[in-house]
């Protein structure tokens, strides 16, 4: 490590955990090594006066390094070398259901290497997922000023009441349903009858649940004839015996179930620390069984400058209220073309990782009116998605790079377009990749994210795949 007396001014970690429900990390097994999404934070160590930490639950390989380095960032050899020797990468002892932070607050020696790191520069600051007393204490330890602020906040705002209450307080159209948290069966059946349209939706409060996990979308009518909660389900994930144990300890919302549903676009936004809001990422969620599985930039232009304005006052609202951080809106777009959030996030989301790696490819920010043009050129478009199959658990990420590389297909600074690929450590282990393709048009992107997914897949369905052993 190259020391303060070398040139180090900043110190900036990277710590991504994720605080959710454990049932939500076993079922969703590749969020464990989501961490990897903060390898979008390397660029920064272009600059020769600061120290990037990283920490994540699992190492990350030497391939993903140079890869992001040398083909993603564009990094000469020279600005390789110093950036190394300016990068600690770190990873606690981990305690089974503890999330990554608390690994690391309870990690006597990683404690001690981030004191010892951090003791000599000017600041030091983290880049945390979501607002935790935990990610708080560890701040503080460390004198840190912290980028997801406001732990208290966060869990009473992010939860699905909170959320509700905060979207009518902003102003921001929001389904029909009682607004109040309903803590057992009778008063959850109760809730839905007072519901006009055909489908309900009752939902886990805690703001630990997400991806759709902690719901049940429910006919009414069954409701009105009498019939329980679980015999009139339509959609449920939850086991019966988990989802009454969490209704009973965190108690659930229920809301109209907007089921003619002809879009599901979001909304990004990030409050900076003198309260000012920066808005204009907006997308469309690609969903799978109601779960998020990617996105494409920017929502479509019927409804994209209601999402801006919609993002605009909730950032403005949870502002006043000493929010400081990162936000996200879900929304869905009706038949009729009604635009209705559904819900809040306070804290990084799906989206986050992919404007920071796109912003810092192209060289430009996407701008207050969702759009991205580097210099003020033509637009770029973008869309990420993800794919987990069984055949590519014990895949290297090292051969998908290879086999990308060889179909010309990986993104090149030159052609300013191709495909980008994130969270390889999860490949080997549970056969998930993220990939985010970048065009200049619309159409191009999504051929080019489809080409490569068709790659990917192909070579382990062929016989004698690229299934590497390692």
């Amino acid at each position: 490590m190259v020391t303060p007396s070398s040139g180090i001014v900043d110190t900036k970690i990277v710590l991504y955990s994720f605080n959710f429900a454990e049932k939500l990390l076993r079922e969703v097994s590749y969020l464990r090594f989501s961490a990897e999404r903060g390898l979008c934070y390397l660029e920064e160590l272009r600059r020769e006066d600061l120290q990037l930490v990283l920490i994540t639950s699992t190492e990350v390989s030497q391939a993903a390094l140079d890869y992001h380095f040398r083909e993603i960032f564009g990094f000469s050899e020279a600005q390789i070398s110093s950036a190394t020797s300016r990068l600690r990468l770190l990873s606690p002892a981990l305690r089974e259901g503890w999330p990554l932070d608390a690994s690391v607050l309870a990690d006597a020696e990683v404690m001690s290497a981030l004191s010892s790191i951090v003791e000599n520069s000017r600041s030091t600051s983290i880049v945390n997922f979501m607002a935790t007393p935990t990610s708080d204490r560890i701040a503080a330890i460390l004198g840190a000023t912290i980028e997801e602020q406001g732990a208290a906040a966060a869990a009473e705002t992010g939860s699905k009441l909170g959320g509700k209450s905060l979207l009518k307080r902003a102003g921001v159209r929001v389904p029909e349903g009682p607004a109040e948290l309903l803590a057992d069966e009778r008063a959850v059946l109760a809730g839905i009858v007072r519901i006009d349209p055909s489908s309900a939706v009752v939902k886990l409060n805690s703001a630990h649940w997400t991806a759709g996990v902690g719901n049940i979308v429910v006919d009414v009518e069954s409701v009105r004839r009498g019939r329980g909660l679980f015999e009139s389900a339509e959609s449920v994930r939850l086991p019966a015996e988990d989802f009454w144990r969490e209704l009973a300890a965190e108690g659930a919302v229920v809301e109209e179930f907007v089921d003619d549903v002809v879009a599901s676009p979001s909304g990004l936004g990030h409050i900076n620390a003198d309260g000012t809001v920066d808005t204009g990422p907006t997308h469309e969620q690609i969903l799978v069984s109601g779960q998020y599985w990617g996105c494409r930039f920017p929502a479509e232009e019927g409804w994209r400058s209601g999402v801006l304005a919609a993002t605009a006052r909730v950032g403005r609202t949870l502002a006043e209220g000493g929010v400081r951080g990162t936000f996200g809106i879900d929304f869905v777009v009706s038949g009729n073309g009604g635009l209705f959030a559904v819900e809040v996030n306070l804290r990084k989301v799906g989206t986050t990782h992919v404007v920071k790696y796109i912003e810092k490819v192209v060289g430009a920010e996407i701008d207050a009116g969702g759009r991205l043009r580097p210099g003020g050129g033509p637009d770029v478009f973008y869309v990420n998605g993800r794919m987990q199959e069984s055949a590519l658990v014990g895949v290297a990420g090292e051969t998908v790079l290879d086999l990308l590389r060889k179909e010309g297909l990986l993104y090149r600074q030159e052609l300013g377009e191709g495909v980008l690929l994130h969270c390889l450590g999860a490949l080997p282990a549970c056969g998930y990749l993220e990939l985010t393709s970048v065009a200049g048009s619309r159409a191009r992107a999504a051929d080019l994210i489809q080409a490569a997914q068709d790659v990917v897949v192909g070579s382990v369905a062929a016989p004698g795949g690229a299934v590497d052993p390692r």
